[in-house]
């Protein structure tokens, strides 16, 4: 059965059982769901699960229909495990579809999880047999049972196949069996013909390979002057705001200076006026002390004089009472 693409979209499990598939068609089928992917996450969608009957490629492009719910076997172990996917799980996932293409086996056989992650515990799966220096690396890179050994995202791995493709293009299979001189010679120059072609496709996508790494590289760049230009501004206007507290700061600080100096003269001020009213109560009181002796002093005299009044008082009476006894004898009235 031989499936073309060139004209229409066909879901990859329909491709998939041709598989083996030749090594160079096969990296462009796995460059474009590598792009699909790649697209995929950079919008913020996972899959986890991908299953070739969810995948379908076109003559310029694949397109990842929806995440599979049923169990797959190209799923990662952290997955069939029943962990959470991230971008990692979409990565062995694709290196399972990938060795699949090109070997036309699963890198670990089951029928179902558990038989899966049996078969992924017994070890890598056999080298595939073809020999394109880069490419077994990339697949077993993708199918590392840990995800952090993994290829941690489809930009990278996109670049390296875009590289083996060009490699890819230059492999040729050898002859079935011996042929005549002048088919020889036709063949010989069709193959020279196609790699020429080859060079020059080779050519345009490693150019644009470096094309697309130097805009990227230049928006990294601008943005990253970017981000230091602004670092700078907002650190300058830090500076500023605290060149402008520490003004104020020293403003507050001749401020409280300042104050304090008013405050001890201040104090100073009130301690001598303490100091004289004190002495003006002092001298006040020494002088209530001494009107009160003064009045002490009149009092007893007073009383000194009260007493003698009484004294005479009654001295006085009783020459009265001598004198009316007296004049009554005389007169005759006793």
């Amino acid at each position: 059965m031989n499936v073309t693409i060139e004209t229409s979209r066909i879901p990859l499990d329909t491709l998939l059982s041709e598989a083996p598939i030749a090594p160079a068609k096969a990296l462009r089928h796995a460059l474009r769901i590598a792009a699909a992917l790649r697209s995929s996450h950079e919008g913020g969608r996972v899959f986890g699960a991908l299953d070739p009957s969810r995948i379908e490629l076109g003559p310029d492009e694949a397109t990842v229909v929806t995440a599979s719910t049923a169990f797959t076997p190209y799923a990662a172990p952290e997955f069939l495990a029943g962990g959470k996917a991230d971008v990692r799980s979409d990565v062995f996932a694709f290196g399972a579809i990938l060795y699949y293409m090109l070997s036309g086996r699963q890198p670990f056989p089951g029928r179902t999880p558990e038989e899966v992650l049996e078969a992924a515990g017994m070890g890598r799966p056999a080298p595939l047999a073809i020999a394109l220096p880069g490419l077994d690396a990339l697949i077993f890179q993708c199918l590392d049972l840990n995800p952090a050994g993994r290829w941690q995202n489809m930009r990278l791995i996109c670049f390296e196949l875009r590289l083996l493709c060009a490699a890819a293009g230059r492999l040729q299979p050898a002859p079935a069996a011996r042929r005549s001189a002048h088919t020889e010679l036709r063949e010989h120059v069709a193959r020279l013909e196609q790699a020429l072609a080859a060079r020059e496709a080779a050519s345009e996508q490693i150019l644009g390979s470096l094309r697309a790494a130097v805009t990227e590289t230049k928006a990294y760049v601008q943005t990253a002057f970017q981000f230091v230009e602004d670092r700078l501004q907002r650190q300058g206007a830090l500076i500023e705001k605290l060149e402008a507290a520490s003004d104020r700061t020293n403003e507050v600080v001749n401020e409280v200076v300042g104050s304090q100096a008013v405050c001890v003269q201040s104090v100073t001020e009130i301690r001598y006026a303490v100091a004289e009213r004190a002495e003006s109560a002092l001298n006040a009181v020494q002088r209530v002390d001494e009107r009160l002796n003064t009045q002490a002093e009149s009092l007893e005299f007073l009383q000194a004089i009260a007493g003698r009044t009484d004294d005479l008082l009654e001295r006085i009476v009783e020459s009265i009472d001598s004198l009316q006894s007296f004049v009554l004898e005389r007169t005759g009235e006793i």
